[in-house]
């Protein structure tokens, strides 16, 4: 039962993906309305293609902190962009690299819990069973574990490939599910 759960909120967010991309023109020109009136963009849906998680508005719509690590003075660097870049890196953030966001937080409501009753099933690395293998941790490891009496399961690993790190992680973890397949050169935070 925790695979077809897993399949089908992935399947849930890949629509919810699908429709954020082809709505995030309608999303981009309401997002000031979205953040000061959130729960009427709810019962419309729009709230869901969001991402609402970060500390302030920029954060939320632009994603400065990651798509612009290397900017000290966001408000100076926003105030610079054309509106054109500004509705890029809004899409790039929102629509591509955190597709909706909150629509992914709401369908993991139950992952929020203690985890209790872990399995290591496989683990291959110095770091624990339960320690997903990611940009800075190599190796294997896979789980099962209960959050509020679901069982739920944690696979990854991260390995060097034909010169490359290619990570995959499927899986729970506290607040959200997890699917990343991602391939970098280096290993560390911006790899």
């Amino acid at each position: 039962m925790m695979y077809i759960r897993f399949f089908i909120v992935k399947l849930l967010e890949a629509i919810g993906a699908l429709l954020g991309i082809i709505l995030f023109p309608l999303v981009y020109i309401l997002r000031h309305q979205i953040d000061n009136n959130p729960t009427l963009f709810k019962c419309l849906g729009l709230w869901y293609l969001t991402n609402q998680d970060e500390p302030n508005h920029l954060e939320n719509w632009y994603g400065f902190y990651e798509l612009n690590p290397d900017v000290d003075d966001i408000l100076y660097y926003y105030n610079k962009m054309s509106k054109w870049e500004r509705f890029k890196q809004s899409f790039e953030w929102v629509a591509l690299r955190n597709p909706t966001w909150q629509l992914k937080l709401a369908l993991a409501k139950g992952t929020n819990g203690d985890i209790v009753e872990v399995k290591v099933h496989k683990v291959v690395g110095e770091d624990g069973g339960m320690i997903w293998r990611d940009k800075s941790v190599t190796g294997l490891q896979f789980a099962t574990f209960y959050i509020r009496g679901r069982k739920h399961f944690r696979y990854s690993w991260t390995k060097r490939i034909l010169g490359k790190w290619v990570n995959l992680m499927l899986g729970t973890k506290q607040g959200r599910y997890v699917s990343k397949f991602r391939v970098f050169d280096e290993l560390g935070r911006w790899g």
